[in-house]
């Protein structure tokens, strides 16, 4: 099940990511980051009060005993979006999602060397494997110069990836 709400939540990344590239083409970039994270806050205190009054376990024991650095974790969450705002628009849709999941890997593959002294070779064959496929693929789309090969004609753009 836990894997099921895994894909889930990197399908509501993507989806994320481009409709908050949407935002920002229309108001700009760091406005677009606000209205991100004012809409979060405005969605999560009304559920933080209803998990609060009926005293769901959604929120934990409510110990707050996090080191310093956790609460940095905001501060990274408006860098990821303002990125996002910029790239997204930028470069196809697809080579974003990719990208950043390689940026996942190769930090998780660094973390984990770092805090736990294990280095995961195979991960990280992986991800050279996947960092390949994505220039081979690349390759492919510049040969192929943006046509469809199936009708001969140009994609169309969705408001993102493709300029």
């Amino acid at each position: 099940m836990m894997y099921l709400f895994a894909i889930l939540a990197g399908a509501m990344v993507v989806l994320s990511m481009v409709m908050n590239s949407q935002l920002a083409r229309g108001v700009g970039i760091f406005q677009g980051v606000f209205i991100n994270f004012a809409a979060g806050l405005l969605t999560s205190l009304p559920v933080y009060f209803v998990c609060s009054f009926y005293e769901l376990e959604a929120l934990g024991d409510m110990n707050y005993a996090a080191p310093w650095y956790a609460f940095l974790g905001a501060f990274f969450g408006i860098a990821i979006v303002a990125a996002c705002n910029v790239v997204i628009p930028k470069i196809p849709v697809v080579y974003s999602a990719v990208l950043i999941f390689l940026g996942q890997i190769v930090t998780g593959l660094v973390l984990d060397a770092l805090t736990a002294g294990f280095f995961d070779q195979y991960k990280a064959i992986g991800a050279l494997l996947i960092t390949a496929g994505l220039f081979v693929n690349a390759r492919i789309d510049v040969r192929s110069d943006g046509v469809d090969s199936r009708s001969g004609a140009k994609p169309e753009a969705v408001g993102v990836g493709v300029e």
